[in-house]
């Protein structure tokens, strides 16, 4: 799966209104709606055991969204998001 087409996915998947991103990190019922996608996503990277890698993949997202929060221009969110793409999909 190319780059593009992953960052494409996970646009059409998760891209919402901010309000509603909100409101799936504090409500952890709508947070597990997303678990599906991210399992899919990983599943199609040839991940093994996408259900628990999803897990991970969800953690490692809110610790990216806290850093970002508290650097704002210094953290370095382009070069994380390449590296994620690298580390689970590669060709």
């Amino acid at each position: 799966m190319s780059e593009e087409r992953i960052k494409t996915k996970v646009q059409m998947g998760i891209l919402k209104p901010a309000h509603q991103v909100f409101e799936a990190i504090v409500d952890p019922e709508k947070m597990n709606k997303y678990f599906p996608l991210f399992e899919k996503l990983l599943k199609g990277c040839g991940i093994d055991h996408p259900h628990q890698e999803a897990k991970l993949v969800a953690a490692q997202l809110d610790g990216i969204v806290i850093h970002y929060l508290l650097a704002k221009e210094g953290y370095p969110l382009d070069e994380v998001e390449k590296y994620l793409i690298e580390k689970y999909c590669t060709e």
